[in-house]
Parts: C-alpha cells; sequence; structure tokens
C-alpha cells in the first residue's frame, strides 16, 4: 500500500497521512486521512459568510500537535465523539466534486466516512492554568452604526467584585444555555432579555478555540436570573470599534 503526503487547502491547510483506496468513480476522489481528535471542543463554522452559523467543531491535529482541520459534530459519518477522550483515526476523505469539477461556494469540499479508530484514551479537560469565576453575564445587541436597523449579539460579562469584563461570542461559552438570558417566545417580536449570575471556568489553550481567543469558557452554574427592563445596545461610531466588535461575531 502506497503512502504519501499531501497539502490541503483553506479549511484544512495541513499534511495528512494519505492512503490508497479501491473502488472506481466514488474511489478515484477518495483518499484516507489519519489524524488525532482533541478531547475538547473548538467553535467556529464549517462555511464560509458573514452570517454562517457558529457551532462546536471537534479539533483535528497532526503528530506534531498542529490543527489541521475542524470538524462539527456528525461530520464524519460513523464517528461518535465524546469531549475528553484523545482519539486517533483513520477517515475516507471524499472529493465531492472532483468528478463534477463544480464547486459549492459554502459547502464543504469532502464527505467523510469514519474507517477505523485507531485508539482512544481518557485524557478530560485541561486543567492547567484553569481558574473559576462568578459573572454577571448578558447578551447585548450590537449595531456597526449608528443608522443600521440589523444588528448582532454578543455576550458580555462582569465579575461579582467588577475586577474583571470579558465579551464572549453568542457560543463561546461552551454548556451555556443563551435562552437563560433572552425570551425569544414573545409574540409582538420583542425579545425579554436577562443578567444571569453565574459560575465559568476559564481555561488557557495551546491553540485558538474561536479566532483568535486563547481561553476556553465553560459554563458550570446558573446562580441567578433578572429580567432587565432594556436592551443592552452598543453602537459603532467609527471603523475601529466595528472591527474590533466584529472579533466576537
Amino acid at each position: 500500500m502506497k503512502r504519501t503526503f499531501k497539502t490541503l487547502g483553506l479549511f484544512l491547510s495541513a499534511f495528512f497521512l494519505l492512503t490508497g483506496c479501491s473502488s472506481d468513480d466514488e474511489e478515484n476522489y477518495t483518499e484516507v486521512w489519519t489524524m488525532y481528535i482533541e478531547p475538547e471542543y473548538v467553535i467556529g463554522s464549517s462555511y464560509w459568510g458573514a452570517e454562517a452559523p457558529l457551532q462546536l467543531q471537534m479539533e483535528a491535529t497532526n503528530d506534531n500537535g498542529e490543527r489541521i482541520g475542524r470538524f462539527y459534530p456528525g461530520e464524519i459519518q460513523g464517528f461518535e465523539y465524546e469531549e475528553g477522550y484523545r482519539y486517533k483515526v483513520e477517515v475516507y476523505a471524499t472529493d465531492r466534486f472532483a468528478k463534477s469539477g463544480q464547486i459549492i461556494i459554502d459547502a464543504s469540499k469532502y464527505s467523510f466516512v469514519l474507517k477505523n479508530v485507531l485508539s482512544k484514551e481518557y485524557v478530560g479537560y485541561r486543567q492547567e492554568g484553569r481558574r473559576e469565576v462568578t459573572m454577571d453575564l448578558r447578551m447585548v445587541k450590537f449595531y456597526n452604526s449608528p443608522y443600521s436597523t440589523e444588528y448582532h449579539h454578543f455576550l458580555s460579562g462582569t465579575t461579582t467584585d467588577g475586577s474583571e469584563t470579558i465579551n464572549f461570542s453568542e457560543l463561546e461559552i461552551i454548556g451555556l444555555n443563551t435562552r437563560n438570558l433572552v425570551d425569544w417566545s414573545t409574540n409582538d417580536g420583542n425579545h425579554t432579555y436577562y443578567r444571569c449570575r453565574m459560575r465559568l471556568s476559564i481555561t488557557p489553550s495551546v491553540r485558538p478555540v474561536y479566532r483568535e481567543h486563547m481561553q476556553r469558557y465553560r459554563f458550570l452554574e446558573l446562580i441567578s436570573r433578572e429580567r432587565l427592563d432594556s436592551d443592552s445596545v452598543v453602537v459603532a461610531t467609527n471603523m475601529e470599534e466595528i472591527l474590533e466588535m466584529e472579533k466576537l461575531l
């Protein structure tokens, strides 16, 4: 069986261990990739574009511990992922567009099927540098200009002693149910917002968890929930503020 290395672009721009596959048509566009799946989720999108939805993703690395890809749960058919375990897997990767030559811009180039789980080891969550904080957290509307009618949400939390304020992406706190922060179910189209006091863990990461963010946030406990009389709103007044806030979107 012949083995080679191939460079992948865009989503998986690193080196995978490849082996040949057998069968005609589809198999001409199928390779076997060997990789590690790390024990903790990262956050991102499997699609392009500003409106691409964020989701928890499995992180794939190579023998050197370098990130070589991200997969949303279920993207590797037949693979059942459980946080806390580090896996070494072989995956069939089929180029979905090689035969037709057509590319769908906002779709993954490859489809994935599990070939084999080579190892599964429980390592738990990273503990080095981990700390716990109690924060008052709320959801904030962000408008990119005073004239904009469209907005995005981000989360803003301040520790109960006032010593630290952190802004988060809407889905950046793993395990948090954002419905605790906003009630979307009103009939008049208006939403009800809440301030929640909660306990979180903050752990430094060796690779970015979301964009360039080097910490992993986990929800631990909801302590209290208070209805707010008005929305929290941030309106950008210059390009610097827009670029800073878009890091969270």
